[in-house]
């Protein structure tokens, strides 16, 4: 007989005669091993569960009395990154009635996230201003059916878009245009070709303008145009 088989023979002739407690104690370590390996690795769970850093509350000392510094007490503080003012975004209507020239302004403008509408004529703009609101319109000034001395002029005298701001763009370099166009309202100017950076640095500024007087802030949110 193997070497192997005569020691499990002879470990099953010596189970069976030994007595009911021996037996319960070979049967029962098998089951204690399993037991003690389990619990080691809960303990080795909790402890990495409780490694994690908890932030600790931020202490904040009261101000001094009579010379002397009141005790510091810490005072939990809630951060919640969700609750949080939205951001405002602009809404912005660009009136051109060149394609390419409309593409450009709006791809210029779209890379800021600004909400953008769009018009190809005095007329669409003039569909546009009467149903949604605006922070910014950027007009040209020779457009078919009414020009940008026109759109300039029907919201300086609306006044519940008087707060919009409106920058003109135009080829034209005739002068008394130009001053025709501030004297209407028109807050800025551009001549074309319009470089984007100055154009993002002119809407940027007065937006700047706008959000840091409340009451020009426009309530309504304009919807994306594509």
């Amino acid at each position: 007989m193997p070497e192997g088989h005569t020691f499990l023979f002879l470990f099953s002739e010596q189970f069976d005669n030994a007595s009911g407690g021996i037996k319960a104690a070979i049967f029962l370590i098998p089951i204690a091993i399993i037991a003690l390996v389990v619990v080691a690795i809960l303990k080795r769970k909790k402890k990495v569960r409780s490694a994690v850093p908890v932030a600790a509350p931020e202490i904040i000392k009261t101000p001094e009395i009579s010379g002397k510094t009141a005790e510091a007490k810490p005072v939990a503080v809630v951060k919640n990154v969700k609750d949080h003012t939205a951001p405002f975004v602009a809404n912005i209507l660009i009136i051109e009635d060149d394609s390419i020239m409309l593409l450009a302004i709006r791809s210029i403008l779209a890379k800021s996230g600004y909400n953008l509408i769009t018009a190809r004529d005095g007329k669409e703009a003039f569909e546009k201003l009467d149903t949604e609101e605006y922070d910014v319109v950027v007009t040209d000034l020779m457009m078919p059916y009414a020009n940008g001395l026109e759109v300039v002029s029907k919201i300086r005298n609306d006044m519940s878009k008087r707060h919009v701001s409106i920058i003109v763009c135009s080829s034209v370099g005739n002068e008394e245009t130009i001053t025709e166009a501030f004297r209407l309202g028109a807050d800025d100017y551009l001549k074309k070709p319009i470089k984007a950076e100055e154009l993002l640095t002119r809407v940027k500024s007065l937006l700047d303008r706008r959000t840091n007087n409340p009451k020009l802030v426009t309530k309504k949110t304009a919807r994306v145009n594509v």
